[in-house]
């Protein structure tokens, strides 16, 4: 019941914004609006507002009918236009079709602009009330990747952050982190940063309670559903409120953990961003075969990656998130865990006597030992919580395929959520932070949409109302902050889709008023009526297939 509510609140606020931008602008430019409407269908509210004109009967009332309409899945603005009855006496001056391009292009570009607008805001808003947010303690650097040959250790929590020679800022979240290194890296530049970095007690495995008060404790095992700003790909929410574990897999998130530490030391350390180079592409590689533009090409191919998905140019950089502790959390019956006799809530400190830094590192050993040949047990030394004793198991991980190559595998969930700490910024600096984010997702949405209509990206990957509604009801449970995300995230891929060259989306529109400035002259009757049918068709289509994948994840047959 949470879900449909949140659903109904999030679409009652998208879409008035939508059709608010639309009616707002045509009243500022004279045009009558005859009705504003939200939803579709049979009207089971109304009302008038608007400038007061005098009825048949004499009695003063609003020129705009506002409605709630049964079908909560839309809604849409009626302007006094050519299919108005040509009998009513009205101003026919004041009628939509009797304005310039300019003034109807203003007013059809102002709903996804009311969109923009109000994503805006909300992560403005977001970022001033503010949020919890994961450390900026890292994780185990890549083997073989910049971070590991800058000697960064794992489990460093940055402090300071700077451009060389320039002053160095605080540095609290790993959002700050990630994007301070992402605009450092497009300008090749060299990373100052002050780490402390925590020294081992002994080499005994021993663990201390005084790291547990300072990691959030675990809300589960499950892997995150909704990965935000800081924890996957899309995101839809600020990371921490209701985070849980992730599955054991190489690309995932790592995190804090409770081995035990005699002092802190800080560390000052230089990044030299200016070495690391860009995979290309293989289409890229292959054009640079021929055209001798190695360099020009990596900086571009740098730029997208950076914009469609900075989390991979983070892990390539050696950067796989935030540091949380080797600890297992569901463990599936019958698989490599079980039969050893591991437990969820136990910490891993080490495997054949080797220390085990986190989870991040935990899962790269458990997916490496598939290179051994024959696959041998490993030795395990194992905390288990409420025992005063480490434990030895030997455990034999399973041999599975992914992604064409065989990596180990114990059936297993590794890690829990990082440490946080309260994110929130001045006016200024949330508005800057904002707009950040809105340049970032907006990029995204559109870079989805684009390999969705080229065949890039399946079908599969299309959400409709039910998803939506899904995600609204989590939202809400993990927050206010979370919710004001979902609401920005929505917005942003509202703008972007009406924005599409199809009818009867305003991008339509938009695409017709450019033919007519061009060339002079409106579509024809007939290309305009095959237009209508082209873009119904695909927006029906994308519509049939939303549904079908909410049904199927349903149902648990995620396509």
């Amino acid at each position: 019941m949470t879900s449909l509510w949140a659903f109904l609140l999030a679409i009652a606020i998208l879409v008035g914004v939508h059709e608010y931008g639309h009616y707002k602008v045509a009243v500022l430019l004279g045009v009558k609006v005859l009705r504003f409407s939200l939803g579709f269908g049979p009207v089971i509210y109304r009302s008038t507002m608007g400038q007061p004109i005098m009825d048949a009967r004499g009695q003063v009332k609003g020129e705009t009918e506002f409605v709630v309409s049964l079908i909560p899945l839309g809604g849409y603005v009626s302007f006094l236009d050519e299919n108005s009855d040509p009998s009513l006496n009205e101003d026919w001056s004041r009628a939509f079709h009797r304005q310039s391009l300019w003034r109807r292009s203003l007013i059809v570009l102002a709903g996804p602009m009311a969109n923009f607008a109000l994503a805006l805001t909300l992560l403005w808003a977001m970022n001033w009330i503010g949020f919890e947010s994961a450390s900026a303690v890292l994780s185990t650097p890549v083997k073989g990747s910049l971070a590991e040959r800058a000697s960064i250790p794992s489990a460093a929590r940055v402090m300071k952050l700077g451009l060389k020679g320039q002053e160095l800022q605080d540095i609290h979240t790993y959002l700050e982190f990630e994007r301070e290194v992402l605009g450092a890296l497009s300008e090749h530049a060299v990373l100052e940063l002050e780490l402390e970095v925590k020294a081992p007690r002994s080499a005994s495995l021993a663990v201390a309670g005084d790291e547990r008060s300072r990691s959030r404790p675990s809300s589960g095992s499950e892997p995150d559903a909704l990965p935000g700003p800081e924890s996957g790909s899309g995101s839809l929410f600020p990371s921490a409120p209701g985070a849980q574990a992730v599955p054991e897999d190489p690309s995932g998130s790592a995190s804090l953990g409770k081995s035990a530490y005699a002092f802190v030391q800080m560390r000052h350390l230089e990044l030299d961003l200016s070495q690391f180079e860009m995979p290309l592409s293989r289409t890229s590689a292959e054009e640079d075969e021929l055209t001798s533009k190695t360099g020009p090409r990596r900086a571009t191919e740098l730029q997208k990656a950076i914009d469609e998905d900075p989390k991979a140019v983070m892990a390539l950089l050696g950067f796989v998130g935030p540091w949380t502790p080797a600890v297992l959390g569901r463990v599936n019956p019958g698989g490599a865990a079980a039969r050893a006799g591991l437990q969820e809530g136990d910490q891993i400190l080490a495997i054949n006597h080797m220390p085990v830094a986190d989870a991040y590192d935990l899962r790269m050993r458990i997916a490496s030992s598939a290179e051994l040949d024959p696959m041998q047990v490993q030795s395990w030394t194992v905390h288990r919580p409420g025992t005063s004793m480490d434990m030895d198991m030997q455990v034999e991980p399973e041999i599975k395929m992914q992604g064409g190559k065989k990596v180990g595998r114990i059936e297993a969930y590794v890690g829990s959520p990082p440490e946080s700490v309260w994110f929130s910024q001045g006016p200024w600096g949330a508005l800057q932070t904002g707009s950040w984010t809105l340049f970032q997702w907006t990029h995204r949405t559109v870079s989805s949409i684009y390999q969705l209509f080229s065949g890039q990206a399946p079908l599969a990957q299309i959400g409709g109302p039910i998803a939506l509604a899904q995600y609204a009801g989590e939202s809400v449970h993990m927050g206010l902050a979370a919710f004001l995300s979902y609401l920005a995230l929505v917005s942003i891929n509202l703008g972007v889709f009406n924005l599409l060259p199809l009818p009867p989306l305003d991008g339509g529109h938009l695409l017709t008023y450019a033919w007519q400035g061009l060339r002079g002259r409106a579509l024809s009757e007939r290309f305009s009526q095959g237009f209508q049918k082209v873009g119904l068709f695909l927006i029906l289509a994308l519509s049939v297939f939303a549904l079908r994948n909410d049904l199927l994840r349903l149902l648990g047959m995620v396509p």
